[in-house]
């Protein structure tokens, strides 16, 4: 509100089914999605097709991921089409900055 951009951001807090079925009932993707969360929840997220709730080349957020298992997370995500851009720490933690891929090119 006090940005002025409350006709221009759209924020949905809920569940990934309750996401994607807004999504799919609307005929909108999201532009950006964030889950701060344990890593173990966050993989049955992206294998439950999180990724189809958000656009091409949208970005992705994943935060809660401890250091040693920012490895096999990268995995997962990139065989889902989301490709591993950056990622940030404070201590233990880490978050990942991922982009998804446009599809069928």
């Amino acid at each position: 509100k006090r940005n002025r951009l409350t006709k221009c951001i759209d924020v949905k807090v809920g569940s990934l089914p309750e996401l994607l079925a807004n999504m799919d009932e609307n005929n909108r993707k999201a532009d950006l999605l964030v889950a701060n969360i344990l890593t173990s929840v966050l993989e049955g997220m992206i294998s439950a097709g999180m990724v189809r709730a958000i656009k091409d080349g949208g970005t992705v957020i994943l935060s809660g991921v401890l250091a040693p298992q920012i490895a096999s997370l990268s995995a997962i995500c990139d065989s889902y089409g989301l490709v591993h851009v950056e990622t940030r720490g404070e201590e233990d933690w880490r978050a990942l900055v991922l982009k998804v891929r446009v599809r069928g090119k």
